[in-house]
């Protein structure tokens, strides 16, 4: 085994959101989750075909970012310091990804990583940005229960048995 294929990061949310975001947070058009194998992660997008129950990975037509990374702490956002972040084509560089009905998107890579680059004035756009949250999970549920999942605080979770 080569030390490329030895690489992982733990598991991956890879999203296609909607490049405006919604106030601090972007929203999430399609979801789709993988683990490294042999050092890469490997992902799919299907079609959104209209018909219920949608899939998290059923993606319509559109212009979308592409991002993938991790969530550690749990909090249904990815791409916080310490956790894993990849955007398309450079983490920091981000450009739009377009699907249209009925083509397939192949051959996109992205590298994954644990650093962040510097901000300055002339490079507002480069991880970490001011004000920005993350990028926003799909959850099930309702989207009142999504909201107020992201935008509460983490309570001190206790691990084992209690006295």
């Amino acid at each position: 085994m080569t030390d490329q294929q030895a690489r992982d990061a733990g598991r991956h949310f890879v999203l296609l959101v909607d490049p405006e975001p919604d106030g601090d947070l972007y929203t999430t058009a399609a979801q789709a989750s993988a683990v490294a194998e042999n050092g890469q992660y490997q992902f799919s997008f299907l079609p959104d075909d209209g018909a219920e129950p949608k899939m998290l990975n059923e993606v319509p037509p559109g212009n979308y970012i592409l991002v993938a990374g991790s969530d550690l702490d749990n909090d249904g956002l990815i791409c916080h310091a310490g956790e894993a972040c990849a955007e398309y084509p450079v983490a920091g560089l981000r450009e739009e990804v377009t699907v249209r009905r009925g083509e397939p998107i192949t051959g996109i890579r992205m590298t994954t990583s644990y650093s962040r680059p510097t901000i300055s004035v002339a490079t507002p756009d480069i991880l970490p940005r001011p004000g920005f949250r993350g990028y926003k999970l799909i959850q099930r549920g309702s989207e009142s229960e999504i909201d107020s999942d992201v935008t509460r605080k983490a309570t001190p979770k206790i691990i084992g048995a209690e006295r």
